[in-house]
């Protein structure tokens, strides 16, 4: 196929995805399941925290160092996706202005996505050729205010721009991360990445997860044209699902549909995920497979 008709193939498709497959049509379960996958807080108690405005600012500006003059755009951007609305009805593509001022961005064969697993992905957040929610500025500010000052929510009311005196529902929340998780897929390349808990009740590829939900969907042949999964499971004794059973059976059947027989491949690292006492060696290992594929992309080229 010329260069010319992939270009066009690629920008059809993705228009497609855009059509059919919308962050913005989620339902309250639907987010639900989604952020306690990662760790987010869907607690009918959580409050926006007051001065809301300084702690934004403050992350912004501890994460973007020499670039924080970008810091008031951003905050508009982010404010203004839920500001002076009912929280219920905020969409992913209402932060759609924060994301133009801190854009998501990643070289190729470098993505890495996850499910249950988020302690090894931030173990691995100041490694690099690897990008994740862990390390892409975007994010790493959200993260940060929760680190720093424990935000684990936020929403804003039809009269105020944030209302820090009623409990903020998922949906404001959850929709920042989706148009992230949306966005990083649509900037992958090449190889893509995912890390998964093969212990998890359920198995390691749900598809009430993020990665089933927005991110797969959106690594778009042939802008991508391989994923590597690494499933993390304990090993002694064995349990937990292993490369080629169970969710990651039907992981691999939907890659190889989507990216042809060489399109997959599954490695398997033991330990518990979700063990801080096992996350340096769980994490020591998974990049070690992860750095040998891309060096063997390297070769190739």
């Amino acid at each position: 196929m010329a260069t010319s008709s992939l270009t066009i193939y690629s920008l059809i498709s993705s228009l497609l995805l855009l059509l059919c497959i919308s962050t913005n049509a989620m339902d309250h379960s639907a987010m639900m399941k989604m952020m306690e996958e990662r760790g987010l807080s869907v607690n009918d108690a959580c409050y926006t925290p007051k001065n809301f405005d300084e702690i934004f600012l403050r992350a912004c500006k501890k994460v973007m160092g020499k670039s924080q003059s970008i810091c008031p755009t951003a905050w508009k951007g982010f404010s203004e996706a839920f500001g002076y609305k009912d929280p219920k009805t905020v969409k992913a593509d209402d932060y759609s202005d924060y994301f133009k001022a801190v854009p998501v961005v990643s070289d190729p064969n470098t993505v890495v996505f996850w499910s249950g697993t988020r302690l090894i992905i931030e173990a691995m957040a100041g490694y690099s050729k690897i990008s994740s929610s862990a390390n892409q500025k975007s994010s790493l500010i959200v993260n940060t205010m929760t680190t720093d000052d424990k935000v684990n929510c936020w929403c804003g009311s039809k009269k105020t721009l944030y209302d820090t005196t009623t409990p903020c529902p998922s949906e404001t929340t959850g929709a920042f991360w989706a148009k992230f998780s949306g966005l990083l897929a649509e900037s992958s390349r090449g190889v893509t990445f995912w890390v998964g808990d093969g212990n998890r009740p359920g198995g390691a590829y749900q598809n009430t997860s993020f990665f089933a939900q927005v991110e797969f969907p959106r690594l778009v042949y042939p802008r991508v044209d391989k994923l590597v999964a690494i499933d993390v499971h304990t090993c002694s004794p064995s349990t937990g699902e292993k490369c080629g059973q169970g969710t990651l059976a039907t992981m691999q059947n939907e890659a190889i549909d989507k990216y042809k027989k060489d399109g997959f491949k599954c490695d398997e690292v033991c330990g518990n995920a979700n063990d801080p006492k096992q996350v340096s060696t769980i994490t020591a290992s998974t990049l070690k497979f992860i750095r040998a594929q891309q060096a063997d992309l390297m070769l190739g080229m």
